[in-house]
């Protein structure tokens, strides 16, 4: 599981790191394309598609689509060999554990379990022998191959299946090799100038299959002998126009991007391939090779190093188990941490919420406490102040007003009633007062007569009617005397009524005292000698302040 996850991850980074190779390149080729040399090379490469096998698809556009389906078929032929160059790039320096030689496959695999089971199941490879898979991990082994190779150059010398092992293997060395390195290139040209070329000194004899990807290889190389190095962009000639004809001029110099100088390590796959068959095919008809010294050696050699790579197999799961057992723990208790502190963060945001909700009640109820508390000691100031008032007022009641009415008044009057016109005012005013009263009393008669029909026993009710009798008396008895002395005493009654009430308001006030209740927010009122209490507004109150809301 371990080598399985280890060999995705390799290929998702190789995805990676060529993808971003070609998004350069191509950003580049595209930068080149708005030079004044992109330019010239676009429309020299519409004019070769022109004259080749593009020409029934380009000849019905436009100039400027022309343009763009060459600009298109440049990019694509930059990304492909983008790809292929860092492809081997990044294979070279992180390889796999075992890559299929089959050009069409190329598949990695990781252990050689999976190698033939993957040789014998795939129908791409249905054409293979069984021993394949076998010949293959056989080759690929050190020592292995240099038991074979000593095997057929004990019984085929320098000739035959030993000329394709060693192109095999130096084909094997050049794809470990980055293709940024001279090496490159030079491995390449020694494994073709010593296997393939037309004199070649241990030339192999390949089928008839091949002829023409060994002459593609041919033609290719011979080009690169004289170009290697040159990269992407050479110097190249644009074709002369009509005007540089008719002035006699040379053609015009640019900078063309071309991928012709370029060494593709996919050039190999089909005679490597090839060579491989090569020896295949001569050690399965070999008979004696598998009775052979150097075999017998191989699979001595193979067995014990299998049963080592078992216990290292084993050991690597139990390794690979611990290690993902440590990063599930790991993980788990990263989250677990994650959600622990959201949860308090969580906890603080409520507990934050209720204790806001919980100090704006208490402020709330605080400052409405606080008001009534000053509203309380404004109010007992004022009524502190009042009965002072009232204080004054009754003193200056018993010890002065007394005398006043007694001398002042009586002599006031005397004086007032000497002058005509002060007694006619007089007269006009005494009986003005005394009819607008009449009228006035004889309604509270009346409205306290029908209550005293539903309570008899309201002895309030009865007072204020005894009262207004004996006051109604007075007035008939005033009004029909037109003495000096009834109207004075009249006038003094009245004012000793007035005086009469601020004493029963100055004793009610330090009797009742109204407050208003926090939770209901309504007045009450209290005795403040018996500290009884009632909702009820008193009775006196009605005839003491009326017009008030006391």
């Amino acid at each position: 599981a371990r080598l399985n996850e280890a060999e995705r991850q390799r290929q998702l980074r190789r995805t990676a790191f060529v993808q971003q190779k070609e998004k350069a390149a191509v950003a580049e080729l595209k930068k080149h394309f708005k030079t004044p040399d992109g330019q010239l090379q676009v429309r020299d490469r519409v004019a070769e598609l022109l004259q080749g096998e593009s020409r029934a698809e380009l000849l019905p556009m436009h100039n400027d689509q022309r343009l763009q389906f060459a600009m298109q078929e440049l990019i694509v032929r930059c990304a492909a060999v983008t790809r292929q160059l860092h492809s081997h790039d990044y294979t070279a320096k992180n390889p796999s554990f075992i890559l299929c030689p089959f050009p069409a496959c190329a598949c990695s695999l990781t252990t050689e379990a999976q190698y033939r089971s993957h040789v014998a199941s795939l129908p791409l490879h249905v054409d293979l022998k069984h021993s394949f898979a076998s010949c293959h991990l056989l080759l690929r082994h050190p020592k292995g191959f240099a038991l074979t190779r000593s095997y057929l150059l004990r019984t085929h010398g320098l000739a035959g299946a030993i000329n394709s092992l060693d192109f095999w293997a130096a084909m094997q060395e050049w794809r470990k090799t980055p293709t940024a390195r001279k090496e490159f290139f030079k491995r390449a040209l020694a494994a073709y100038e010593m296997f393939l070329a037309e004199d070649a000194p241990r030339k192999i004899d390949f089928d008839v299959e091949m002829n023409n990807s060994i002459a593609s290889i041919r033609s290719r190389m011979q080009l690169l002998k004289h170009h290697d190095g040159e990269g992407y962009f050479q110097v190249a000639q644009a074709k002369r126009g009509l005007l540089r004809q008719l002035l006699g001029l040379s053609a015009q110099n640019y900078d063309k991007w071309s991928d012709l100088h370029v060494l593709n390590p996919t050039m190999f796959n089909e005679v490597e391939w090839g060579g491989f068959q090569n020896v295949f095919t001569a050690l399965e008809r070999d008979a004696q090779f598998k009775e052979s010294v150097e075999y017998l050696e191989y699979q001595k050699l193979y067995s014990s190093e299998l049963l080592q790579r078992d216990s290292a197999l084993l050991e690597d799961c139990k390794s690979h188990r611990n290690n993902l057992i440590y990063e599930w723990t790991v993980e788990f208790l990263s989250h677990e941490t994650a959600l622990r502190n959201k949860a308090e963060e969580a906890a603080l945001r409520c507990l934050q919420r209720e204790a806001d909700r919980l100090f704006h009640s208490w402020s709330e109820v605080e400052v409405h406490r606080r008001m009534l508390q000053v509203s309380y000691e404004e109010q007992v100031r004022y009524e502190m102040s009042a009965l002072v008032c009232d204080d004054a007022v009754a003193w200056a009641e018993e010890n002065v007003l007394d005398f006043v009415f007694d001398f002042y008044v009586r002599s006031l009057l005397e004086k007032m009633w000497a002058v005509p016109e002060c007694q006619k005012g007089m007269l006009e005013y005494s009986g003005l007062l005394k009819s607008k009263l009449k009228k006035k009393l004889t309604a509270m008669v009346d409205m306290n007569s029908r209550k005293a029909q539903k309570a008899s026993e309201d002895w309030f009710d009865d007072f204020v009617k005894q009262t207004t009798d004996a006051d109604m008396s007075t007035i008939k008895r005033t009004s029909n005397t037109d003495s000096q002395n009834s109207k004075a005493t009249c006038i003094q009654r009245r004012i000793r009524g007035v005086l009469s009430r601020n004493r029963v308001r100055k004793l009610f006030v330090k009797t009742f005292a109204k407050r208003l209740d926090a939770q209901s927010k309504a007045y009450y009122y209290v005795n403040v000698r018996t500290n009884e209490s009632s909702w009820t507004r008193p009775r006196f109150t009605e005839r003491l302040f009326h017009g008030s809301k006391w």
